[in-house]
């Protein structure tokens, strides 16, 4: 249940309320919005949502949550992204490099690993469908335990190699991760990979479900997935991943994937 137009001074917004409740509150300044999320007694936990890493940075060590939570985990992921080169510090503050500017581009689970690839030049040289099918292992999120298996049926050609090494980059962050005492980037999923592949070769969709074992709105769902991640990745990218990766949104965009986007 949402409820808009709350004021400090309400009820709702002063208590601690046990059920699926959400009050809204606007704030005209990042200051303003730091005292109205520390005038709690409660507090347990803490988020920032915001397309300005300076905001971030600033805001985040003034929040306060009844564990100091969200500074000391932010602490912990400013020090790996520091080492990978993605921020400076700075006093007692952080500045983004060029890397980390793309990264902010960068949505989801594996955005540090989508970043790391890019950054490496790991997809330079693929095709449309093989770049489809190695972004989706970082995208796909396995609905039975049977994933595994189905890494039994992957593209040919290039996808083994570069996935392999996306695999040893997953197994950097991890260690890093771990070290930190972070929740660790989940690994790369093999089961969408063949099917989308096919699809933006120009499949028909029965055989592209069969290779994935997806119902058809499922399969619509994750390929638009694709074709967000492809997005930002034409924004980020060296100019030739990026030909290909606008390119090969126009292939995985038609049939019941481009009807899908006027219901």
């Amino acid at each position: 249940t949402f409820f808009t137009g709350v004021a400090p001074a309400h009820r709702i917004a002063a208590d601690e309320i046990f059920g699926p409740v959400l009050s809204v509150m606007t704030f005209r300044t990042p200051e303003e919005a730091v005292a109205k999320a520390n005038a709690t007694p409660y507090g347990l936990s803490a988020g920032i949502w915001t397309d300005k890493g300076s905001k971030l940075f600033a805001v985040a060590n003034q929040l306060k949550a009844e564990t100091g939570a969200i500074a000391n985990i932010f602490d912990r992921v400013c020090r790996i992204l520091d080492a990978r080169g993605y921020l400076i510090p700075a006093d007692d503050d952080y500045t983004l490099t060029a890397a980390g500017v793309s990264l902010q581009r960068i949505y989801g689970e594996r955005d540090l690993l989508v970043a790391e690839c890019v950054r490496s030049g790991l997809w330079e040289g693929l095709d449309g469908p093989t770049l489809a099918a190695v972004i989706s292992t970082a995208l796909y999120e396995a609905r039975r335990d049977d994933d595994v298996d189905m890494q039994r049926r992957i593209p040919k050609g290039d996808f083994e190699r570069v996935t392999m090494e996306m695999e040893r980059i997953w197994d950097a962050i991890n260690r890093a991760e771990e070290i930190e005492n972070l929740e660790v980037t989940p690994p790369l999923a093999y089961g969408l990979a063949l099917g989308i592949q096919r699809w933006a070769k120009g499949q028909k969709l029965d055989a592209v479900l069969r290779e994935c074992g997806l119902a058809g709105g499922d399969f619509v769902r994750w390929a638009k997935q694709v074709i967000d991640s492809l997005d930002q990745i034409a924004h980020v990218a060296s100019p030739a991943v990026a030909g290909v990766a606008r390119d090969t949104i126009a292939t995985i965009r038609r049939g019941i994937v481009a009807d899908s986007a006027s219901l």
